[in-house]
């Protein structure tokens, strides 16, 4: 007999039936019988016993939860398709055909992304408005008479200039970008509905590793193919595992009554499923403070043209420390990067120390190179094409020889205010810069409240024996920080790195008297930022790193910021 459950009472019903021996009532030897039966629901039909399931424990190597450093999983590139490799750490006995990991892929496409920057910055091409006059004769005719007529009027000029890309998209934005009454209802829109979703079987996780590879084109039942990845796009990926465990007892014949009394079967679970939450995060500061995200972050870049060095090219003995550089290729850059060393044995690697200097477009020169291919046969065609060639000078170190390149670098500013930028470099070429400052520099004082006539005069600092006489060391200390990055930036912005050796020591040379920023970085550890007032030789002790929440190498360290774990 089946079970009868009352929808409205919301309680199991106690039944009750007629029951006999099945023996003819009729029979002389046999007395007539019947008695009832009753039928109550018991625990072991429908209850089923407790299980618990530990939630697997995983870091990743691609896409970041640290969403506030510039970490450099945080970047993909049209180089290799997108990999998010998860390695799992504990609590991975239950993995199986009872255990499914779905993944959500959100987009940010910087075509939206880009319509909150102010209509300045939107224009790529500035048109400055003059006007001349002109003189025109015409010729009218009146009551059959026909006369020349001289009128002169203004004429519009459009000179057409080149207007420099900003940085991708600034700290600040004022207004409300398009329109609407909440200003990040497209954003949010955006990070509340998923592009792609994608479910692995985890029974083909053999090992503690698993990679989830993103194609670069999907393609939905019913429509064409789309491009998942576009450059400058910024990308959300949230990992959630279902679980599902089964019944170890089932419901049999499970019925119900309906509104008419009448007893009907119920539809029930024979699973029971259950998916993990997903951390979520509200943007705490900057322009998008206030919107909510959740899952590891990244940022997709095509990357930029490798820049071509052209004509005059620096080689060679030079005649000035200060050579002026050339080069083309580099229209989708929105700023560039030299790095010069001095050391032959860094000449390919620029893995030493290595002078940076960073350099906006709109402070380079611009000049046309046209480059004519002319046979000498008499019906040959002339071929001509037209180049921007752009135009840098940069002071160096006096005779030396050193080696340089120039990186055409695209940058922008992501939706938590991180620069997050790429660089595709040049070939390697070398020279060596002429000796001797003093053939080159003089200054001369000439100031409105004294009566002295002050002479051209050449500063003793620029003298060699004199210049770079200063050091600045230390040592960066971690529990498990050896060749950490060590950026020093100088009082004109420009800046030199050079890595930690074996047990941390690191030292700056050549330096002159000024104020001097020092950046300490490691994988795994929280960037270390001071200022440093170099006036003699300087060592500044031990640099304490401190461990990022979440560092899977070292989980002892102290908590440097609130990040979520991986």
């Amino acid at each position: 007999m089946s079970l009868i459950y009352s929808t409205s009472e919301k309680i199991f019903i106690k039944q009750n039936y007629q029951k006999h021996s099945g023996m003819p009532a009729c029979y002389a030897e046999s007395p007539a019988e019947a008695f009832y039966v009753n039928q109550f629901v018991t625990d072991e039909i429908y209850n089923s016993e407790f299980f618990a399931y530990d939630t697997p424990s995983y870091y990743t190597l691609g896409g970041t939860l640290n969403y506030y450093a510039q970490d450099f999983w945080s970047i993909f590139t049209n180089i290799y398709k997108p990999l998010i490799k998860f390695i799992f750490t504990a609590n991975t006995i239950n993995f199986g055909t009872g255990t499914t990991i779905k993944h959500k892929i959100y987009k940010i496409p910087y075509s939206v992304y880009s319509q909150y920057t102010s209509e300045e910055i939107r224009q790529n091409i500035e048109q400055n408005k003059d006007s001349s006059e002109e003189t025109i004769e015409e010729s009218i005719t009146e009551s059959g008479i026909t006369k020349t007529v001289v009128t002169t009027r203004k004429k519009a000029i459009f000179n057409t200039t080149e207007k420099f890309a900003p940085e991708k998209f600034p700290e600040t934005i004022y207004g409300y970008g398009i329109g609407t009454v909440d200003k990040y209802s497209k954003i949010k829109e955006l990070l509340t509905n998923p592009i792609l979703t994608i479910t692995a079987s985890t029974s083909g996780i053999s090992t503690s590793v698993y990679d989830l590879f993103l194609d670069e084109y999907q393609k939905r039942l019913g429509d064409f193919k789309y491009q998942l990845f576009e450059d400058y796009g910024q990308y959300f990926i949230t990992t959630q595992f279902e679980i599902t465990k089964e019944y170890s007892t089932r419901l049999m014949d499970y019925c119900g009554l309906d509104a008419n009394g009448n007893i009907i079967p119920i539809e029930h679970e024979q699973y029971y499923k259950e998916t993990t939450s997903v951390p979520y995060h509200i943007i705490t500061g900057g322009t998008f403070s206030g919107v909510p995200v959740c899952g590891n972050y990244f940022t997709y870049f095509l990357l930029p043209n490798k820049p071509k060095w052209t004509q005059p090219y620096v080689a060679g003995q030079l005649a000035t420390f200060s050579p002026t550089f050339f080069w083309t290729n580099a229209n989708d850059a929105d700023s560039f990067l030299f790095q010069i060393v001095y050391d032959s044995g860094d000449c390919q690697s620029f893995s030493g120390v290595v002078y940076s200097y960073p350099v906006k477009v709109e402070d380079t020169k611009l000049s046309t190179d046209e480059m004519l291919n002319n046979d000498a046969e008499p019906w040959s065609i002339t071929q001509k094409t037209t180049d921007i060639v752009r135009e840098y000078s940069i002071p160096l170190l006096n005779n030396k020889t050193f080696w340089y390149r120039i990186g055409n670098v695209k940058e922008m500013i992501n939706i938590f205010g991180v620069k997050q930028s790429v660089v595709t470099f040049s070939d390697i070429m070398s020279a060596m810069t002429t000796g001797g400052y003093n053939s080159y520099i003089y200054v001369n004082s000439d100031s409105p409240h004294v009566e002295e006539i002050s002479d051209w005069i050449y500063p003793t600092y620029l003298d060699d024996t004199l210049q770079g006489q200063y050091s600045l060391s230390g040592v960066v200390s971690g529990s498990v920080v050896t060749g950490a990055t060590i950026q020093l930036v100088y009082p004109n912005s420009s800046y030199i790195t050079q890595p930690t050796d074996s047990t941390g020591n690191f030292i700056f040379t050549e330096l002159e008297p000024g104020t001097y920023t020092l950046n300490t970085s490691y994988r795994g550890y929280a960037q270390d930022s001071r200022s440093i007032n170099v006036s003699g030789n300087t060592d500044i002790g031990i640099i304490q790193l401190k461990l990022i929440w979440g560092n899977a190498w070292d989980t002892w360290g102290s908590k440097a910021n609130e990040i979520y774990p991986f």
